[in-house]
């Protein structure tokens, strides 16, 4: 069911279309410069959590019962969005969001995208 994310999608209706839309410039950003983007979302989440993004190279870490010689790791990181074209949200659906983020994931995000500034 899922696709990667497109210039030409295959959604047509119009929250489908902006979601897609704003996935393609995150991954062109992330395409450029892993850093921008890594940048990008500490700015969006307000700073509040530690983000990496992309492995990290580091000599002798001491682990929990070693110190390995060389150390590649690539932390867990969830990160969902929830796009409407209105200001609300279905309370149902967002707990479900929630609900389904990887167990391991060591940073669990969900954006809420939305027209806060409707007449109605």
């Amino acid at each position: 069911m899922s696709r990667d994310i497109s210039l030409f999608a295959d959604y047509h209706q119009k929250e489908n279309s902006l979601t897609n839309y704003c996935g393609l410039v995150m991954r062109l950003l992330y395409e450029e410069s892993p850093k921008r983007f890594q940048e990008f979302l500490t700015t969006v989440i307000d700073g509040q959590v530690d983000l990496i993004i992309g492995p990290t190279f580091k000599q002798q870490t001491k682990e929990v019962s070693s110190i390995p010689d060389l150390s590649i790791i690539q932390k867990s990181v969830s990160i969902f969005f929830e796009t409407k074209r209105t200001n609300w949200f279905y309370n149902d659906q967002l707990i479900r969001h929630i609900q389904g983020f990887d167990e391991n994931a060591k940073l669990k995000v969900l954006f809420l995208l939305s027209d806060f500034d409707e007449d109605d």
